[in-house]
């Protein structure tokens, strides 16, 4: 091809056909550029989609995010809830406790949960796009704005965390003891607290100051449960943003599978479960089973787990239970989109 247009050029050249030339050349030129603005436009094209895909990226990882931020506000809610009704109870003077339970019941009024650290902020930092697209500087804005005040709500929480019956034990050197929000007072040592402590324990609870305190652990649970409903309705409410940005978006967990003891790895190690559906994050397999217990996990790893009870079709809880069965084979199913599992047992 080059060969021709030099033969043609000279050509022209050698005939003096000087004006055929310059049109020629001008004509090359005007070629050359257009081959130059085309392959910009293409490279700027490729640019584009990798941002698009990067941004999309993220995006659905945000959006994973905030699944699971939800679920774990879920499990500290149902908690409160729990130290609510044993603490309505307590006051009504129908809670249905043995003696030998009450210092645990005491250190359980001051219970609490841990500080939530979610890492969107740091996804949200990732995200690159240019400057002009209104639709992703408008869905960053909006998820930005939730996280800044997100962490002021996290202050706000944590500085609310008081300890008002816990100083009282400690006044009266009741042993130590850590409490958790679930706690189940039926499976308790009762041997744990000495004869001395319990009786310690109930004049403590004799006292106005008792009283009046646990005024204050009622208005402290209240406090929580009104910022955690706040907080998982506005997460809810990024995740719908986001989706309704992108509907093409979609949770993006990865290498889920099942733990326990009914399994051949016990609690050390999860055996990999397969991904059936993408779009809704159903994930399946067909497995044998002692009888024992399992939960669900994500990447070998405790910090994404989902639990349910002994039912074997139930909704999928974030942190929750585990799952009894009996030893057979079983086709089980997760849903992670709608937060459902089921579990077939196979003839």
């Amino acid at each position: 091809m080059l060969r021709i247009f030099k033969k043609l050029r000279l050509s022209l050249l050698g005939d003096m056909k000087l004006s055929k030339y310059f049109a020629y050349a001008l004509g090359e030129i005007f070629l050359i550029i257009l081959g130059i603005l085309i392959a910009l436009q293409i490279n700027n094209w490729n640019e584009e989609r990798k941002q698009d895909k990067h941004f999309d990226r993220i995006l659905a990882q945000i959006y994973t995010n905030n699944k699971c931020d939800i679920g774990w506000h879920n499990w500290v809610l149902d908690g409160l809830y729990y130290q609510d009704s044993i603490l309505s109870l307590l006051e009504k003077e129908k809670l249905d406790i043995q003696t030998s339970q009450l210092p645990y019941l005491l250190y359980f009024l001051d219970a609490s949960f841990n500080r939530y650290n979610t890492n969107s902020k740091y996804l949200l930092s990732q995200i690159r796009f240019e400057n002009g697209s209104d639709k992703k500087s408008n869905i960053v804005s909006q998820i930005n704005s939730f996280y800044n005040v997100w962490e002021v709500w996290e202050e706000n929480i944590e500085n609310s965390k008081t300890e008002d019956i816990l100083p009282m034990l400690q006044e009266e050197n009741i042993t130590h003891f850590g409490p958790w929000l679930k706690m189940d007072f039926s499976s308790l040592d009762t041997t744990y607290f000495s004869s001395e402590d319990i009786i310690k324990v109930k004049s403590i609870m004799n006292k106005v100051a008792f009283k009046n305190n646990l005024r204050k652990v009622f208005e402290r649970i209240n406090y929580h449960i009104n910022a955690i409903n706040n907080r998982i309705t506005d997460a809810s409410s990024v995740m719908y943003q986001i989706k309704e940005y992108n509907p093409d978006i979609n949770l993006v967990f990865q290498n889920i599978g099942i733990v326990g003891s009914a399994l051949e790895y016990g609690w050390d190690r999860s055996v990999p479960m397969k991904l059936t559906d993408e779009e809704k994050s159903i994930w399946e397999i067909n497995i044998y089973m002692k009888s024992g217990e399992f939960k669900f996990r994500e990447r070998n790893s405790w910090n994404q787990n989902w639990g349910g009870s002994s039912s074997h079709i139930g909704k999928a809880k974030y942190y929750g239970g585990n799952i009894r069965v009996t030893e057979g084979k079983y086709h089980i199913i997760l849903n992670l989109s709608e937060d459902k599992y089921l579990i077939e047992k196979i003839n």
